[in-house]
């Protein structure tokens, strides 16, 4: 299942099933075969799934893998063996993770063993992070929902405009600044920032192709 702005490329034989995601997010519920491995390749990262359902993000910076059941293995890539595992073998501490949440099993060759429910993400500044979000949250966009927890308004502009040609802009980096939480309806960029807009006095915009939030937030 693709969410908006993703490609994929797919590349099957008889001894693989391999996917490459080029950019954007996809949920792949995978059949077990044993005999004809199922291969995500995104980044620098392989995602080799075990009978499983997970999904992967790929941002402008970042890589998440959450894993819904089941259970994936993720690996360094070809490009990556030589220059990214190095790196987390001699910096475990880059991997910070939410109290309470079970350790991913990683191997000396920066391979990590996922289960049910836990996210892993990696960051260009080869930062590593483990957490387990709310599955609600994570399959949203199946729903045509954006679901948004303590998201600065940025990120969350960002996100809508996944899902809208109009465009969402904030003028005032004290506004972008802002946390936001809720439920959206994907698409629906001009209930967004009104929503927004009267809840910290702000004003929008509409010009053409964009919706301007502008103004200094009233706390």
């Amino acid at each position: 299942f693709l969410n908006t702005d993703t490609r994929l490329i797919v590349k099957y034989d008889e001894q693989e099933r391999r996917v490459e995601l080029r950019r954007g997010e996809a949920l792949f519920n995978v059949a077990k075969r044993g005999d004809w491995p199922f291969v995500v390749v995104v980044s620098d990262r392989q995602v080799r799934a075990l009978g499983t359902s997970f999904v992967v993000r790929k941002d402008a910076g970042k890589l998440a893998v959450t894993l819904m059941e089941g259970s994936v293995l993720v690996t360094p890539g070809p490009s990556a063996k030589n220059d990214a595992a190095p790196a987390i073998i001699a910096a475990p501490e880059a991997i910070s993770q939410t109290p309470a949440v079970p350790a991913a099993v990683r191997n000396q060759v920066g391979e990590f063993k996922l289960t049910a429910g836990q996210r892993l993400t990696f960051s260009n500044d080869a930062d590593i992070h483990l957490d387990m979000p709310s599955v609600e949250r994570t399959t949203a966009w199946r729903r045509g929902q954006v679901i948004l927890d303590d998201t600065p308004l940025r990120t969350a502009a960002a996100e809508m405009n996944r899902y809208n040609e109009t465009k969402l802009v904030v003028q005032e980096p004290e506004a972008a600044a802002l946390l936001i939480n809720g439920l959206f309806q994907a698409g629906d960029s001009t209930h967004f920032a009104n929503a927004v807009a009267q809840s910290y006095g702000l004003t929008v915009t509409e010009r053409g192709d964009q919706i301007v939030i502008s103004g200094r937030p009233i706390h």
